[in-house]
């Protein structure tokens, strides 16, 4: 079990308004009205973060290339993915694969339905470019290039997550920050949840196991909680789930045992580490979770696109491994920079202090977040 170290962590306060907004961080009219889900990640490898747009209906994919803002159209071919017979992506390093041609994290598609999913590394070619175009210098780097993808059918067999059983999917290292991440799906009016985890076998993705309802039912059941982020909530080696109710305000927080090579068990389960008030009555609609302080732990963002008004929980555990700490304040990105006309809002892990991204899927407008620590 793990223990908690005595050290207690600096703490790093966040004043209101102390977030700057960069407008149109993207060409707005590359990324509208075409698109209606969005993921980043690194796909590339090279460190920067990249940003996958993608219609259900038709198909239609872009990446945004964090390095240069370049665009790659159509990079996983339309007709792999689209006639809605998947209605989920989330993006995550699932698996371990070939570094010199998958460098990056993967795509999960999925339908909650059919059980149908697809794993798909978005991939490309190395080229030799020169380091400086008045220099002889080259150097050796990936370029992720359009129909270059590793397209893997039903890695998780489609009878372990059909039939509605389960209706939300988010991915962490649940185990262990240091292996792949895990799947995690969760039904909010039953409480069934199922944890899954791939491995790669002679550099295929394969399905390695299944465990069900790691968490009680009746600790997440009866649409007590209508929303789960994954969250590292106390620093340690492997990730959370934290679990909200926009209504009630009500707010669950559930920890792993740092079992690194075996399926996730339950650590701890706390309730309402945030006071329900301070998030409660749909005064925010969205949540998401990231470390915008920098100080290893992750904290929460609550959202309300209408009206712009969001709050920061800020996290700092007395010391490691132990309970989250929560400390509220209310409208740290100005409301007025994030209202009415943006939809959609998501993490960028930077691996120092996240960023966050807002974007209107019709309009294409977009705004990126920083928080000065």
């Amino acid at each position: 079990m793990p223990m908690a170290a005595e050290v207690l962590e600096s703490r790093v306060l966040l004043s209101a308004s102390s977030a700057i907004v960069q407008d149109a961080s993207l060409d707005p009219g590359a990324i509208n009205s075409s698109y209606e889900q969005i993921v980043s990640a690194d796909f590339d490898g090279n460190g920067s973060i990249d940003f996958f747009f993608w219609n259900p209906t038709t198909g239609e994919n872009r990446i945004v290339v964090g390095e240069d803002s370049s665009l790659i159209t159509n990079i996983i071919t339309p007709t792999s993915i689209n006639g809605n017979d998947f209605t989920t992506v989330l993006t995550d390093k699932l698996v371990d694969e070939d570094e010199s041609t998958t460098p990056g994290e993967q795509l999960f598609f999925w339908n909650p339905v059919t059980g149908k999913n697809r794993l798909i590394a978005v991939s490309g070619l190395l080229r030799i470019v020169p380091i400086d175009p008045n220099l002889p210098t080259t150097v050796t780097k990936f370029f992720l290039t359009p129909g270059f993808a590793d397209v893997n059918d039903n890695v998780v067999p489609t009878n372990l997550i059909n039939g509605n059983d389960f209706t939300t999917v988010v991915s962490g290292a649940l185990e262990d920050l240091s292996v792949e991440a895990d799947l995690f799906f969760w039904n909010p009016a039953t409480g069934r949840n199922r944890t899954i985890v791939l491995d790669t076998v002679n550099q295929s993705p394969e399905f390695r196991g299944v465990r069900s309802d790691v968490i009680e039912r009746s600790a997440i059941n009866g649409n007590d909680f209508t929303n789960v982020v994954i969250s590292n909530l106390n620093g340690g080696v492997s990730e959370g789930l934290f679990f909200w109710n926009s209504v009630t305000g009500k707010n669950r927080a559930i920890s792993f045992n740092d079992d690194s090579g075996s399926l996730a068990t339950v650590f701890r389960v706390e309730t309402d580490l945030i006071a329900p008030g301070a998030i409660n009555g749909n005064d925010f609609t969205t949540i998401i979770s990231g470390d915008y302080d920098g100080d290893g732990d992750d904290d929460l963002l609550f959202w309300n696109s209408t009206t712009g008004r969001n709050r920061l929980a800020t996290n700092t555990p007395e010391a490691f491994l132990s309970l989250p700490r929560y400390e509220v304040e209310t409208n740290c990105i100005a409301p007025g920079a994030i209202n009415g006309e943006l939809d959609v809002m998501i993490n960028i892990d930077t691996n120092g202090i996240d960023q966050v991204f807002f974007w209107d899927r019709e309009a294409g407008i977009n705004r990126a977040a920083v928080f000065n620590t």
